[in-house]
């Protein structure tokens, strides 16, 4: 150990004399290591630390999945629910979950938040209790039930003050008045339940189970999530969930025909879109380390030469080739540990800033920190670095001969042994660059040509506004309508605008409906033959507005409506994927079942004739088909 130290001693003493040097390699190692430990913060709050809730392993979500579509995953219908709740044996504790903005009133400023509706027993599925007050209990989700709702610390905050007295008081939510019973503990939120957009989760409100409602097994809009009870494997639990599934499919087949069901980990299904993503540019920031530390070995032994004389001398005076290492490798290891504490400091810079960014792929339950393995994370790779570099300057110091340096005017074989050694380094160095400017040239050029994917609209020159009306005041189609007809025609009155128009959801928003869809010349057989498409509902000039290309026939009139016949557009996918003779245009669609296949309290939809076709928009992103 004192040997450790004195040479510690030596090397401040020597690098203290070499400024510059010590700046160049100092900033180039925090470089590295300050990314490095930055992306790492991120690796562990994303794949490595657990969730911030009570037992986290056990919590689930549970999916339907659809055979027709080669079993990809959708969300819930309420009557699937309350029968896997009812009849299941691996689950603790089950609840469901709707995604739910809301327009807010009463006293203050009216303001728009994003919300959820949930059953009964969401917090204790969690292990979370309310700050103040209480959960939502199974008499808040009875039809008819007084309205009720959760908010969260931060409107409880902005909207209330903070007083403690807020239990019971109101809460107009899309103009119906609500009781406030309960508030939710500070950053608390549902996962997989944000919107779009729209920040936090502000409100919970009970979602209703009411079995007599005609959309409590057709509507398959809800997310459904279980606590696994002890000792219960996510194997098991797929296993029953499926049977369950199996025997629904055969009491419902009208609405469940193809309908399975699957259970993921919660965690897993959280951050199975973005582990390869920051997996791979993990390892990118790895490589650019690696290139520093190369880089800085072969300044270390550039810097070893120099000083060859002065180990020969030591070898002679009785130095042993360990002693001599170790004299190199001090200095390494100084070098190595500034550049891990500046680097550390460049980490929490680099967190600062994404916590700033809000970044919509980081879900708000990993909470991006510098906690204790970050830390020791930086601690460890600093040592690793610093061996990293030094180990070769140090194994060529430690080779000196006694004689070899001390006679002028040669040129000794440990100094033409370096020369070797940075050329390879210097290939190493320009490999590595190599692979990281092949990999950056590959994804500039996806990136080039998903920018180059033709949307199917003009998106210059053209502003968006989302609008959400309370059914309180606007609860059927023809007070909406009558909205947004004199929204639109105020909107084109503007000084500088061409042309408004209105829809429900936008291209390559995450809006939009799936029908089942009839076409009346050719009716499907059998209910898993039944296609599905695309819906969207607008006003005329929507597709002038979005810059939509008319392909045949004609767009929307303002004459075109419930009261004369009913008309659609479709696009040149749809066009080409269900009338193969090219010929559409006064063709009847329906958007549900035939006839044959409705059910005895089924309500058949009316027929709608095509007017016109529409050029394909992307609705799913550039890198998903258009659908019809």
């Amino acid at each position: 150990m004192n040997s450790i130290w004195q040479d510690i001693r030596i090397a401040l003493r020597r690098l203290a004399r070499a400024p510059g040097f010590c700046a160049v390699v100092v900033l180039t190692l925090a470089l590295g290591i300050g990314v490095n430990s930055a992306l790492f913060s991120v690796v562990d709050s994303l794949l490595i630390s657990p969730l911030p809730f009570e037992e986290p392993s056990q919590l689930v979500i549970v999916w339907e999945t659809r055979a027709q579509q080669s079993g990809s995953l959708s969300t819930v219908s309420l009557g699937n629910f309350t029968d896997w709740q009812r009849l299941n044996t691996v689950f603790r504790e089950m609840a469901a979950v709707q995604r739910r903005p809301y327009n807010v009133g009463g006293t203050g400023d009216p303001i728009r938040v994003n919300g959820v509706r949930a059953t009964a027993g969401i917090l204790s599925l969690f292990g979370v209790a309310p700050q103040l007050g209480r959960g939502l209990g199974a008499e808040d989700e009875r039809p008819g039930a007084e309205p009720v709702c959760l908010i969260s610390h931060g409107l409880w905050l902005s909207r209330f003050g903070g007083e403690r007295d807020v239990l019971d008081q109101r809460l107009i939510l899309d103009g119906v008045s609500h009781s406030v019973v309960g508030i939710l503990p500070p950053g608390f939120e549902i996962p997989n339940a944000g919107t779009s957009g729209m920040g936090a989760q502000n409100v919970i409100t009970p979602l209703l189970l009411d079995p007599s409602a005609a959309n409590y097994r057709s509507n398959h809009n809800s997310l459904v999530f279980g606590r696994l009870r002890d000792g219960t494997s996510l194997e098991e639990a797929n296993r029953e969930i499926a049977a369950l599934a199996s025997r629904l499919e055969e009491a419902y087949p009208e609405w469940n025909d193809g309908v399975g069901a699957q259970v993921q980990s919660l965690h897993e299904q959280m951050v199975q879109g973005i582990r390869t993503s920051v997996l791979v540019l993990f390892a990118a920031v790895g490589l650019v380390l690696l290139i520093a530390c190369v880089n800085v070995a072969t300044l270390l032994l550039a810097r070893a030469s120099g000083r060859e004389r002065e180990m020969t001398v030591r070898a002679a005076l009785g130095a042993g080739r360990a002693r001599l290492a170790g004299h190199v490798l001090s200095e390494a290891i100084v070098l190595s540990l500034a550049g891990g504490l500046l680097g550390l400091a460049l980490c929490f810079d680099a967190i600062d800033l994404l916590r700033s960014w809000q970044l919509n792929w980081v879900p708000p339950q990993f909470g991006l920190s510098v906690d204790l393995r970050v830390l020791s994370f930086t601690f460890a790779i600093s040592i690793v670095a610093g061996l990293a570099f030094g180990l070769v300057p140090a194994w060529t110091a430690a080779r000196v001969r006694a004689s070899g340096a001390l006679q002028p005017g040669t040129r000794s074989v440990a100094s033409r042994r370096e020369a070797r050694l940075r050329r390879t380094f210097v290939a190493t160095q320009v490999a590595i660059a190599m692979v990281l400017l092949i990999g950056a040239g590959l994804l500039l050029r996806s990136f080039g040509r998903l920018a180059a994917v033709e949307p199917g609209f003009a998106f210059d020159d053209r502003i968006a506004m989302h609008i959400s009306l309370a059914r309180s005041s606007y609860g059927d189609r023809e007070s909406v309508a009558a909205f947004l007809e004199e929204l639109v025609r105020e909107i084109e009155a503007v000084p500088g605008v061409h042309s408004a128009a209105a829809s429900v959801g936008l291209p390559l928003a995450p809006l939009f409906w799936r029908k089942q869809l009839t076409r009346e010349e050719a009716p499907a057989e059998q209910l898993a033959a039944v296609p599905a498409v695309d819906l969207m509902i607008v006003t005329p000039r929507y597709g002038e507005t979005l810059g939509i290309p008319l392909v045949m026939g004609r767009s929307f009139q303002r004459t075109d409506g419930e009261r004369s016949q009913l008309v659609a557009l479709v696009n040149k996918t749809f066009v080409e994927t269900h009338y193969a003779d090219g010929e559409p245009i006064g063709r009847r669609i329906r958007l549900g079942l035939p006839d044959h296949l409705l059910g005895e309290q089924d309500e058949a939809q009316p027929w709608y004739t095509i007017v016109g076709v529409l050029g394909d928009v992307r609705r799913r992103g550039p890198t998903t088909a258009v659908q019809p």
